[in-house]
């Protein structure tokens, strides 16, 4: 029942059911709370969006560079693919066509060695 969700257009990691419009990230799952709304502490009331991330989620991982990510994952002895041609990335974004937001694949280039993942 993938259809019941959007991906946001803020984040790459964030998910809108459409029905409820609840908002969490793809990665840890913990929801997406405006800060009034947020009782995890005081500071939150001043933060728009925003969602309390373990360390090990998504959302810190995509702003590494692919290299150091497969450093990371080859100190752990983790198995991973990081073949892949140069073509174009895959992963699902929402994307603004007309007047409205759709979602498709990312588009951009790939880069060799990136699994067949762009770097944005």
């Amino acid at each position: 029942q993938f259809d019941r969700f959007v991906i946001a257009a803020r984040h790459n990691v964030e998910v809108v059911e459409l029905h409820t419009q609840y908002e969490f990230c793809i990665g840890c799952k913990n929801p997406f709370k405006m800060g009034s709304f947020c009782a995890k502490g005081l500071v939150c009331a001043k933060m728009g969006l925003h969602a309390h991330h373990p360390r090990n989620c998504l959302f810190y991982m995509r702003d590494k560079e692919p290299e150091s990510l497969q450093k990371l994952l080859k100190s752990n002895k983790v198995e991973y693919d990081a073949g892949g041609e140069i073509g174009q990335c895959k992963v699902q974004v929402q994307k603004e066509s007309g007047d409205q937001m759709v979602d498709g694949p990312c588009g951009e280039e790939t880069a060799k060695g990136n699994a067949g993942y762009c770097r944005i």
